[in-house]
């Protein structure tokens, strides 16, 4: 009886190449200013539609 024993090897994941400080702090800070802008966006949207919302109401009361 033949009894087959697979060894497994332990796989070490390849080191990537570290970034250096500078350009991982520059990256975060893009990425934050670009969500920021993001959500101005939407906040400014948003504030439209209440205020429109707002004077449609106000103008049918004032009918």
């Amino acid at each position: 009886m033949n009894i087959s024993i697979h060894i497994y090897q332990i796989r070490i994941p390849a080191k990537k190449p570290k970034k250096n400080w500078h350009e991982s702090v520059s990256n975060w800070f893009g990425n934050k200013r670009i969500r920021y802008k993001k959500n101005i966006g939407k906040a400014q949207e948003e504030a439209n539609l209440y205020a429109a919302k707002k004077a449609e109401i106000c103008d049918q009361r004032t009918k």
